[in-house]
């Protein structure tokens, strides 16, 4: 009874930890989700002219900048098991 017990309060652990990883991953994607339509919203009133004259021209290079070169960004997530937990410390 000792170890189902156990083997149930690490399934719960391991459960509640990736509860905790897609928590984080959500709350960053709806951030960069609103960046995005800010920037968005930024870029389509400078394309109309309602953008100031005294801003730099970092926009007109954004726009030309090749997809194809740009970095990208990606992330591993998971679980590290504790008799190897002690190599990252």
């Amino acid at each position: 009874m000792n170890a189902n017990n156990e083997k149930l309060q690490r399934s719960y652990n391991e459960l509640l930890e990736y509860k905790l990883v897609v928590q984080k991953a959500s709350q960053f994607f709806h951030s960069a989700q609103s960046s995005a339509a800010a920037q968005h919203k930024e870029f389509e009133s400078h394309i109309l002219g309602e953008g100031s004259v005294d801003r730099p021209l970092l926009l007109e290079q954004e726009m030309t900048t090749d997809p194809l070169n740009q970095v990208k960004l990606g992330f591993v997530s998971g679980l590290v098991g504790r008799e190897k937990s002690m190599a990252f410390e």
